[in-house]
């Protein structure tokens, strides 16, 4: 398959699996382990943001959100009507119907438009995902539970390996011109020297800040998210030469 085609698709195959599994969880009877502090109202949020995310990238692409479109409106339109009756549906596997959660399904979908607009350049997705990666490294009990936190710790080295890949993956892109990803050696020489340099950081912020050891596993498996993310970079950059 030609990477335009696959590029094309592939929101549409996320969109596919990433709906009925969202459905599928919101019509379960019971999710007592899935809960979150402070109630589920993060989880509609959460879930309604990726929904409209994948849904716009889907049927739009690229193609910026606009007051002055009708487009805007009809996503809107849509997802109001879908979660209204995704609440009103639930009452029919003893869940609730709440307004408050169709409320934060809403706000979710709204932030999603807003981000779609703001959001025009692979920096500041760089910027929100290295931030989003600090918090729920070091603050993570703050939106999961013990039970989730104890869970997710026995892939603790897959989690960590696959966060820094993602953000070597990131950095790469944002320092790369708009064209797409290129073999560079002062972007090398700057993800060799900065990349791992904050992961000495961000373990060393765990000893200083919160008393908590230095963590050997989750520093060699960012150094090798790192290298690995590097190895994709380059394979991605040579698919780049190769492809045109």
């Amino acid at each position: 398959m030609k990477r335009s085609k696959f590029s094309k698709l592939l929101p549409w195959i996320l969109l596919i699996i990433y709906w009925p599994a969202v459905f599928a969880l919101t019509h379960y009877p019971r999710l007592p382990s899935v809960r979150i502090r402070g109630g589920d109202k993060l989880a509609h949020f959460t879930a309604y943001l990726i929904l409209t995310g994948l849904f716009w990238i889907a049927m739009y692409r690229s193609e910026r959100p606009s007051l002055k479109k009708f487009k805007l409106y009809k996503i809107i339109i849509l997802f109001g009507l879908y979660g209204a009756l995704d609440e009103f549906t639930q009452t029919f596997v003893n869940r609730t119907c709440s307004f408050y959660d169709w409320l934060f399904d809403m706000v979710g979908c709204l932030t999603a438009l807003f981000l779609l607009y703001a959001i025009r350049r692979w920096i500041y997705w760089l910027i929100g995902y290295w931030v989003c990666f600090f918090i729920i490294s070091h603050w993570s009990d703050i939106f999961l539970t013990d039970r989730i936190v104890l869970y997710l710790e026995q892939f603790q080295i897959a989690i960590v390996m696959t966060g820094y890949l993602f953000l070597t993956l990131l950095w790469w892109r944002s320092l790369s011109p708009p064209a797409g990803i290129v073999r560079n050696k002062k972007i090398l020489f700057w993800s060799l020297f900065i990349l791992p340099l904050y992961n000495v950081l961000d373990e060393a912020i765990d000893v200083i800040f919160f008393s908590r050891p230095f963590d050997r596993p989750d520093f060699y498996s960012g150094l090798a998210g790192i290298t690995v993310g590097i190895v994709c970079a380059m394979l991605f950059a040579q698919h780049n030469i190769e492809s045109k």
